[in-house]
């Protein structure tokens, strides 16, 4: 005994209602996709990469130092073998003469009559 099953509720055998270009929009559309995925991603095509920002250091610590190309302000600084500086020769200034003291007021003797 065979059942009969409706028409509406039957499976079709086609894919997605029996359009054959469906199937081939969908296949198209996925290898389009992967080639843009490829591509954006860098790996069908190699991207350029930009030389490094050069770095800089930044001490919230230390006071600044005299030259900060040296380096670190802790590092070792290798002195170079310079010259002692010449003195030069002055006159040494005249010293300030002392003030004179000022004379105390002499008291007078007051004769009574």
């Amino acid at each position: 005994m065979k059942l009969k099953v409706p028409d509406n509720l039957r499976r079709r055998s086609g894919s997605a209602g029996g359009d054959p270009r469906l199937g081939t929009m969908v296949g198209a559309s996925l290898v389009l996709h992967l080639v843009l995925g490829l591509v954006f991603g860098g790996y069908l095509v190699p991207h350029r990469s930009a030389p490094p920002p050069p770095a800089y250091m930044v001490d919230l610590v230390n006071l600044p130092v005299a030259r900060p190309q040296a380096g670190r302000p802790d590092g070792r600084v290798e002195k170079k073998a310079t010259k002692k500086p010449v003195k030069k020769v002055t006159a040494k200034p005249k010293p300030k003469p002392k003030p004179k003291p000022k004379p105390k007021p002499v008291a007078k003797k007051v004769v009574k009559k």
